[in-house]
């Protein structure tokens, strides 16, 4: 019996995907126990580091991360994030730095941004496959003109206060990569694939103006990882 598209391509992309749970480890007497705060995804770039976002490791220390479906990874060296990055900004990006290789499937990059129209998928916090498709991509400068065009604004039936909202917006981001994916509470990290199973961005928010998931495309995840690595 063969298998569907869908189940192929799920296939091809859960592995890469890395839970983490952040918080803290508490010791009492002879009882020790780990306090769940929050959590999100990530994926391995190299052998020794994992990418995820800076809004999930917070100000976790390195004894602060659980992998519950990779629960014996070496020790975290430490965790380097951009000193004010938020989830607005382009700068919402961490990098877990292990101590001796983590032994994780390194996930493969697209060596080029996705393009508008261009089907995309990625595996959810409950290891469930989504698949979508880009509906804006590039600079923040066009970003209003290029929402009215897709038709995913109508400025006719805008208020004029979401109006104002959303062109002052538009300093906070170089580029963005805006898409159809559901994208919820703990599954920031996660790896977003084309569909030959290469990374293309990484969920990190939901738009907090036209409801739509938002990654970070794979050319700021390169140059954010190489200033975090250089510094």
């Amino acid at each position: 019996m063969s298998t569907s598209p869908d189940a192929q391509a799920h296939q091809l992309i859960r592995h890469y995907s890395i839970k983490i749970h952040v918080g803290y480890q508490t010791n009492f007497l002879f009882w020790k126990g780990f306090n769940h705060l929050w959590s999100g995804q990530g994926f391995a770039i190299d052998a020794y580091h994992i990418v995820t976002c800076a809004h999930v490791v917070g100000r976790a220390k390195p004894n602060g991360f659980r992998f519950p479906n990779h629960p014996n990874l070496p020790t975290i060296d430490r965790v380097i994030t951009f000193p004010n990055g938020d989830e607005y900004d382009g700068k919402d990006i961490a990098i877990i730095a292990f101590s001796k290789p983590h032994g994780l499937p390194i996930a493969p990059l697209a060596q080029t941004g996705p393009a508008v129209g261009m089907p995309i998928m990625f595996s959810n916090k409950n290891g469930t496959f989504r698949k979508g498709s880009v509906n804006f991509y590039g600079s923040s400068d066009n970003l209003w003109d290029a929402l009215i065009t897709s038709g995913i604004l109508d400025p006719q039936a805008m208020p004029p206060k979401l109006e104002r909202v959303i062109k002052e917006l538009k300093p906070f981001r170089t580029t963005d990569l805006f898409s159809n994916l559901v994208v919820k509470n703990g599954d920031s990290g996660s790896p977003v694939f084309n569909m030959q199973g290469e990374i293309i961005g990484m969920a990190h928010a939901t738009s907090r103006i036209t409801y739509q998931s938002m990654m970070m495309p794979i050319e700021d995840i390169r140059h954010n990882v190489a200033d975090l690595l250089g510094r």
